[in-house]
């Protein structure tokens, strides 16, 4: 079957529904500027995905991280193992005892399905679908219907543009309010034939018409501790829509309220330089008069010895060899966003900021694998973005 060409002429709904509907067996390659995604299709249905640029959040190892399911210690336990076996590192948390094979697929799955339902954000792109008789496969992992990725994927286009509205921002705090009424099954067994209770002669309070499914009652129970909306995304393994979905349908059913995270102040440190009195101030005019300078040279790309300053291998970053690899896949999920960024509000943004609150990156996106954000200054109608300059 040759199926190739652009998602602005034929969607990605389209393309999974042709697949879906023959039945075939091969890899789906869509591209975009900075990302390249193969989605595997065994008889029609999805059973393994893969992004080039995939989210520092959703890798296999984070995603346990962040679920709480493993500690920052177990898990660069098992990053070296994986660095000295080049096992798979679900594989390596299995035969640590880190982690369960039923766990290990439960997240594989979710990372399968958050990488699928990406694709529907996609305006932009290329598609080829490529047959063959056998295709890689996630050992356990359940394989998904490619009609019922385009049903979700359909109702998550519908639905995103008013969960991203009326949610103020993943740092809310969702409290409680009021318990949840029982399970309907669980009434209907605590009633008899007439209607009355069990335990007494009375008839039983009529019930709540809400309407509360399995993921609000899993999202309702986590509720608790501080944590805040990316938190439970992050432990309630439903997904970021399903998870935002299920939180607002308890704050619209009058059980939860979002709450603003409280700011924390500390006392002003006092500066080393500010203990040096009228020294610290000649001091620390020379340092900024000198930072102004280095900046100067850096935005008109002039070399600092045509202004007579030296600068020290300091100011030259060299990064890690596992750094610069781990950063050479997040610049591209980056520039994933700034692409994203543009098609959305006709240009790139002034700064990386607008990533976050438009919430298509996470602030830990912007500086992984570094403790700085990746440098980034717009340039008429193009941008430079460079890893951290120290």
């Amino acid at each position: 079957m040759a199926l190739k060409g652009t998602i602005k002429d034929f969607g990605i709904a389209d393309i999974f529904q042709l697949i879906g509907h023959q039945a075939k067996t091969g890899v789906l390659i869509l591209r975009d500027e900075v990302d390249e995604v193969r989605v595997y299709f065994q008889a029609g249905a999805v059973v393994r995905a893969e992004s080039s640029s995939r989210p520092q959040h959703l890798l296999l190892g984070s995603m346990l991280l962040n679920a709480e399911v493993l500690t920052k210690e177990e898990l660069d336990q098992a990053l070296k193992e994986q660095e000295r076996t080049l096992k798979k590192i679900g594989t390596v948390l299995t035969d640590l005892d880190l982690v369960t094979a039923k766990e290990i697929r439960a997240f594989a799955y979710l990372q399968m399905t958050e990488t699928v339902f990406r694709l529907f954000t996609w305006e932009n792109g290329t598609y080829e679908f490529e047959q063959t008789d056998t295709v890689p496969t996630d050992d356990g992992v359940d394989a998904i219907r490619a009609e019922s990725i385009l049903m979700e994927g359909l109702r998550m286009i519908d639905e995103w543009p008013l969960v991203r509205k009326r949610m103020p921002s993943y740092g809310v705090i969702p409290e409680r309010i009021k318990p949840l009424p029982p399970p309907k099954d669980q009434v209907s067994a605590d009633l008899d034939l007439f209607g009355f209770d069990g335990e007494s002669s009375k008839p039983a309070p009529p019930k709540e018409d809400v309407d509360l499914g399995d993921n609000e009652r899993r999202v309702y129970d986590l509720l608790g501790d501080g944590r805040d909306v990316q938190k439970l995304i992050h432990i309630s393994r439903l997904g970021e829509f399903e998870t935002c979905r299920a939180i607002l349908t308890l704050v619209s059913q009058g059980f939860v309220r979002l709450l603003e995270p409280r700011q924390s102040f500390e006392p002003k440190k006092e500066r080393f330089l500010d203990r040096l009195g009228w020294g610290g101030l000649a001091l620390r005019t020379a340092t900024y008069v000198a930072l102004g300078l280095i900046g100067l040279t850096m935005l008109l790309g002039i070399d600092g010895r045509q202004l007579g300053i030296s600068f020290g291998s300091s100011l030259t970053y060299r990064p890690a060899p596992t750094e610069e690899h781990l950063a050479g896949t997040q610049l591209q999920v980056v520039k994933r966003a700034l692409a994203v960024y543009r098609l959305a509000h006709g240009a790139y943004p002034s700064s990386l900021d607008p990533l976050v609150s438009d919430r298509l990156l996470h602030e830990q996106d912007l500086r992984f694998p570094f403790q700085e954000r990746y440098f980034y200054r717009l340039d008429g109608n193009a941008y430079v973005l460079l890893r951290p300059i120290r």
